[in-house]
């Protein structure tokens, strides 16, 4: 059996490598490395910088440590302690299909039939020990049982949650050698006190938004569905469970319900496998689109794919952006520059983990001149005569007008659901959404000077997306890992710390409201950044987009009776987590600086303007201004028979008029936030003189304090903040808030 001390001892030494001599100063080194890097995104040449920073290998110790091997030696390679560990330790949650997996499942300390009889076959795998997976059929007794085996207490829900969200922190961190001085114990009162000021705001947004959608519900007579303790049909139709080899007999080892004997099972086998099939799991799949000229038509083509099961994306790192031939030289990929000097040529990238999936074909653009003729593709030599515009022309053949970055999700024996984003669009709403698109209505392509060079870029091409997928509670020690790791950017630690950031309020805030929350599929976020352009100067935006998000929900065992739909409960939560995620820090009047955009946002600035909350129902009132682009989005929804409760009228924001609503579901409740664009993306903007790239740094360093500060807070619960190394964790957070109310809205 391996000691315990040898893993200990192994833990300790990733933690040397991983923070230096010292906690304070390496981790606090590392996190401005991390935030001054993130700035060579700004000069797109320099972006290929940014890739191989997603995270390109797994950490040494991470790549040898075997969490099964080691439980099943701490187990005995027993069968009757393995099986009691899966039975009684892992708790069960109802959802269909393969979405965790072994290490998954392990992580969470949870998880549905299936992939409980995954850990526990690995375990068995361990100990040589040969089993056979079972399925078959619950009747209305037994499915009751396990339903109500699912149940617990908030006591309980509460203390699984911080095993998870506290778990191996501190094995993580090192210790600190020095005591903290009274400078940084004061500073870890000020950031205590200032997360438990980003909570209480977190708790007032939940409840207010809550209110207002049930109360636009109840005036327009609907009434959602309350919440029961039930299983999925596939959960009762083929639950899955292990039979193991004993002598000559198969003895069923059925861990869905705590304190099953072994051979005591609730049901019989319908079928037995050797392995459960991949049909079970839960697909992810990626894929761009660019629309192109061609002849007098506007044709859309697929240029990238990538598509894996949910279970094996789960905190890996994901990246999606664009690259020019120069960039991806840096990377050692070779790519002819079709455009020369007389236009712009990207080409898509997305990379999982470190490695890169090139699109197929070239985005290409032209450029007019200062007078708006010419300078379109003159000097490229990559369009024949016959193709080559004219001066003042419209876009030239093969050029891209569009394009669209699509997740699609696909459960298990199910219809996919698929997210589209919009990169970049240059035709106008009206033709977009109202008409036929011509290549007539195609907009110039607007550039930019990021880096003071001469050389020119698309903005829309040079902003970077982040992906983090989330498949049950996210381990606080992996977010630290993730964080501290030498080659993790800021970005994809933020989209993992979102998933974090979720998991915290659902305990802080839902629990308190007899709600017990869990991932039912894949939970599917991006943290973006880029440049946009305004007449005044250019904004630097960073955004959370959540593109997938599944959540069940359980009653709390002894609570009271709800007081929210639970549906429209867990649908605001994980929006307010995200309006957590980006939203500055409160200023020194207590308020939100401006910049900030999203569905909330909306909503409190309709309710400042008077505007009435109105629930549309069946088809979109006459005289509605929503714009073609919402109208079109909200048209969708009805037609899917989903309710949207939105502003009367659109909002001016910034200087623009915008519109979003909460989109939900009438069978489930289940409520999403929807902005105009068809994301559901919370954003900052910060007006930013681009050559100031250290400020850049210091924007997203102060963003990215009160999400770790979080961290800190949760340690508490635990009594780690009570340590040295705690204390001077949480000091280094102080400088990131502290930063965030300094930088305020402008960051110049």
């Amino acid at each position: 059996m391996r000691a315990a001390t040898g893993r200990t001892l192994a833990r300790t030494r990733y933690a040397d490598r991983m923070l230096g001599s010292s906690a304070l100063g390496g981790l606090n080194l590392r996190l401005i490395v991390i935030a001054l890097s993130i700035a060579t995104v700004f000069p797109a040449t320099a972006w290929a910088a940014a890739i191989p920073a997603i995270h390109s290998e797994a950490p040494p110790d991470a790549l040898t440590a075997d969490p099964i091997a080691d439980l099943a030696a701490d187990l005995d390679y027993d069968l009757e302690q393995i099986y009691r560990f899966v039975a009684d330790k892992i708790q069960y949650e109802p959802y269909e299909g393969i979405l965790r997996g072994v290490v998954g499942t392990l992580e969470a300390g949870a998880g549905n039939s299936s992939d409980q009889s995954l850990l526990l076959a690995a375990l068995l795998d361990e100990s040589l020990i040969p089993y056979r997976f079972a399925r078959g059929a619950l009747d209305e007794t037994a499915a009751a049982e396990v339903a109500k085996g699912a149940i617990i207490d908030a006591s309980e829900a509460r203390a699984a949650a911080e095993r998870i969200l506290v778990g191996d922190v501190e094995a993580t961190l090192r210790d600190v050698s020095a005591e903290p001085d009274e400078a940084a114990r004061s500073q870890a009162v000020a950031a205590s006190d200032a997360v438990d000021a980003t909570i209480e705001r977190a708790a007032a947004q939940l409840d207010g938004t809550v209110a207002l959608i049930e109360e636009a519900l109840i005036e327009a007579g609907v009434t959602l569905p309350g919440i029961t303790a039930t299983l999925p049909a596939a959960e009762v139709e083929a639950h899955t469970w292990l039979q193991a080899s004993f002598g000559a007999e198969w003895l069923d080892l059925f861990p869905s319900l705590a304190g099953t004997a072994t051979g005591e099972v609730p049901t019989v086998a319908a079928e037995t496998l050797d392995a459960l099939p991949d049909e079970l799991r839960h697909d992810l799949e990626f894929e761009v689109f660019v629309e192109r000229v061609q002849g007098d038509q506007l044709e859309t083509e697929s240029i990238l794919q990538f598509s894996a099961p949910a279970d094996r994306l789960a905190g890996v790192p994901m990246s999606f952006g664009h690259l020019k031939p120069s960039g991806l030289e840096q990377l050692g990929i070779a790519v002819r520059n079709l455009m020369g000097d007389g236009g712009l040529q990207y080409q898509a990238v997305f990379d999982i983990n470190g490695q890169s999936i090139v699109g197929d074909e070239p985005v290409t653009f032209g450029i007019r001149d200062s007078e708006g003729g010419g300078g379109l593709f003159d000097d490229s030599g990559f369009f024949g005569d016959d193709d080559a515009p004219a001066e003042g022309a419209g876009p030239a053949q093969g050029e891209a007008t569009a394009e669209w970055l699509e997740v699609r999700y696909t459960p298990p024996a199910g219809e996919p659901v698929t997210s589209r984003r919009t990169i970049f669009d240059r035709l106008p709403p009206d033709q977009r959404f109202g008409g036929e698109p011509g290549v007539e209505s195609v907009a110039a392509v607007e550039t930019i000077d990021l880096d003071g060079t001469g050389e020119l870029d698309f903005a829309p091409m040079v902003r970077m997306h982040s992906f983090a997928v989330a498949t049950s509670t996210t381990p606080g020690s992996t977010l630290v890992s993730r964080a501290t790791a030498p080659d993790t950017s800021i970005l994809t630690s933020m989209a993992l710390a979102y998933h974090y950031l979720r998991d915290i309020l659902a305990v802080e805030i839902g629990l308190d409201r007899n709600v017990r929350t869990f991932l039912d599929g894949p939970n599917v976020v991006s943290v973006s950044m880029g440049v946009d352009v305004e007449p005044e100067e250019p904004v630097l935006r960073l955004g959370v987009d959540i593109w997938h998000r599944s959540t069940g929900t359980m009653p709390v065992d002894g609570g009271a009776t709800l007081a929210s739909q639970p549906g429209v409960l867990t649908g605001v939560l994980a929006h307010v987590a995200e309006r957590t995620a980006v939203q500055p820090p409160l200023d020194e009047s207590g308020t939100v600086p401006p910049g900030h955009l999203g569905v909330g946002e909306l909503f409190d600035t309709a309710a400042r303007a008077g505007i009435p909350t109105v629930t549309i129902q069946d088809r979109v009132p006459a005289g509605a201004a929503y714009g073609p682009a919402a109208m079109a989005l909200i048209g969708e929804a009805l037609a899917a028979g989903d309710i949207v409760v939105a502003p009367a009228q659109p909002v001016t924001v910034g200087g623009h008029e915008r519109v979003g609503w909460w989109r939900i579901d009438p069978d489930t409740g289940l409520t999403v936030d929807v902005m105009d664009d068809g994301t559901g993306t919370e954003s900052t903007e910060y007006q930013l003189p681009l050559t100031m790239e250290f400020r850049v740094a210091n924007c997203i360093f102060a963003l990215t304090g009160t999400i770790f500060a979080v961290l800190v807070e949760v340690l508490d619960m635990g009594g780690f903040n009570d340590a040295k190394r705690g204390v001077s964790l949480v000091s280094i957070l102080y400088q990131g808030l502290s930063a965030g109310r300094s930088w305020g809205g402008t960051c110049k």
